[in-house]
């Protein structure tokens, strides 16, 4: 996938009067790549992250379909293993890969751990039950 600064780079060249295939050697993408980006829409330098969901670039991403699935089993069980929540998502029909899981599960680990509540400072509480030592 391009990155939005080689996409604006060959809309200028193109725009500069360069032919096709020059602005391929130039940019070192395919001919077919610049004819493609030559048809579309201008492109302004940006984030590339936001640029790429605002136009729907790339493949959609298969684990996002078990979102929900994989919520609901961390709020009833918060221990349990990214291999678990593989398993019992593959048994719900989850077909993507291992690695893709285990760092949508840790994503999302990441998002509970910022909403656990801190413990107290000022009553020196450390374990968050609210009585000191």
């Amino acid at each position: 996938m391009l990155e939005t600064v080689t996409r604006h780079r060959i809309k200028s060249l193109l725009d500069g009067g360069y032919p096709k295939l020059e602005v391929a050697r130039l940019t070192g993408v395919s001919l077919r790549t610049v004819q493609r980006i030559a048809n579309e829409d201008d492109v302004v330098p940006g984030d590339d992250a936001a640029e790429r969901r605002r136009r729907r670039i790339g493949r959609p991403s298969v684990v996002q379909d078990y979102r929900d699935f994989i919520m609901a089993e961390l709020r009833a069980d918060p221990a349990a293993k990214s291999v678990e929540l593989l398993e019992r998502a593959r048994r719900e029909g989850y077909r993507g890969g291992k690695t893709t899981m285990y760092a949508f599960v840790a994503s999302i680990r990441a998002d509970f751990a910022a909403h656990i509540p801190r413990p107290d400072s000022e009553t020196g509480d450390s374990d968050g039950c609210g009585v000191s030592d």
